[in-house]
């Protein structure tokens, strides 16, 4: 079974590897890293790399840090000869001193470094991200650099990754549904079980709505929380989804029956990648297969702008149901990789250990500080 992304119990301790040893030449010529402050810059690179995900966009980090005030993300451009040959997003993180950290995009969200395809085999650039994540660390005073590297990124990125010292690393279920094949094709994937659920959502006259406008959305968000609540999770702010849905790195998608709202559906959208996101539904309705109804007319959605790769995401807490259910709909086994660089392990421990409670503690304070019915 794939280990549990989500367990808090305590990490392995760092596995110590050897420094890598500056080459003598380099293929790209000398490499130098800069800031990248512009959104436009940042966004002409990333849009050119196969395997980037909705969270490398720029506007991702800015959206976080506009309604997370202990996060601010940090940007790296790197240049070969004037030309971008590699991007390293990164945010950091603040609870207070000691406990400072660096994760790529937080919320295990994917990131990690992004690598021209043509300079994946370049031993100098993949030197000096790692130099560059290290540097990064130091001056911030992190007790730990964490990446979630998507399922779709090549080799190259972890053997970057792994160029620091006390690297850990562990594998999390990913299940992928290619969209590159005609949609008749990918229905008939679909197990028995689910189109049989679709076709009882139609005879229940459950209608979906797609990218409904934000005001139809926001009164879905009492569904959503109602469900994180009875499954133990954490929601995430409204404020934070409404944000990516005005810059349209999320969209969603809504299930009515009689006029009324009885579920939801948010993806994550880029022209690489979709990524299942937010899904949630009315306990009273769901004889009505509303969610199955939603995935549904998202993949439909999805392969019509021609998004070629469709990501169920990670099963939080490793349900049994929910990774069933995500079996169901055709998908190819795939695995993402959380790596992390830990460079103060007391520290780090310290954190994991009480990282649950400040967790719960600010999700308190956050709904009461922002109610939404």
């Amino acid at each position: 079974m794939t280990p549990n992304p989500f367990s808090r119990t305590m990490p392995p301790e760092p596995r110590s590897h050897d420094p890598l040893q500056k080459p003598r030449a380099a293929k790209s010529g000398r490499i130098i890293a800069r800031p990248c402050l512009e959104a436009a810059e940042w966004d002409a690179f990333v849009n050119g790399v196969p395997w980037t995900t909705p969270q490398h966009a720029f506007i991702w980090g800015q959206a976080v840090a506009s309604c997370f005030g202990y996060v601010q993300p940090v940007y790296r451009l790197f240049y070969s000869d004037g030309r971008v040959v590699a991007g390293l997003p990164l945010i950091r993180f603040s609870a207070g001193w000691p406990f400072r950290a660096n994760y790529s995009l937080v919320f295990d969200s994917y990131g990690g470094p992004l690598i021209h395809p043509d300079y994946l085999d370049d031993p100098e650039l993949l030197f000096r991200i790692s130099e560059e994540i290290d540097a990064e660390a130091a001056g911030y005073g992190a007790f730990e650099t964490r990446f979630s590297v998507p399922p779709t990124a090549p080799d190259a990125v972890m053997n970057c990754l792994r160029l620091g010292r006390g690297v850990v690393s562990f594998k999390r279920s990913c299940p992928l549904l290619t969209l590159d094949r005609p949609l008749e094709q990918i229905v008939r994937g679909y197990r028995s079980s689910v189109r049989r659920a679709i076709k009882q959502s139609v005879r229940e006259s459950v209608i979906v709505e797609e990218t409904p406008e934000i005001a139809e959305v926001r009164p879905t968000y009492r569904i959503y929380r109602a469900t994180m609540d009875r499954i133990g999770g954490t929601a995430k702010p409204w404020r934070f989804i409404e944000a990516l849905l005005r810059e349209k790195l999320a969209v969603s998608f809504v299930a009515r029956r009689n006029g009324h709202p009885i579920g939801l559906v948010i993806l994550l959208v880029s022209s690489r990648m979709a990524i299942y996101w937010i899904s949630a539904a009315e306990l009273s309705a769901s004889r009505f297969r509303p969610t199955n109804a939603l995935v549904n007319h998202a993949i439909g959605w999805c392969h019509g702008r021609r998004i070629p790769v469709f990501s169920f995401g990670e099963s939080a807490g490793e349900r049994s149901g929910l990774i069933r259910f995500k079996e169901e709909w055709g998908t190819t086994p795939a695995e993402s990789t959380v790596m992390t660089r830990v460079y103060r392990p007391w520290i780090q421990r310290t954190w994991h250990t009480l990282e649950p409670v400040a967790r719960r503690t600010y999700a308190v304070w956050d709904r009461w500080r922002t109610s939404i019915s």
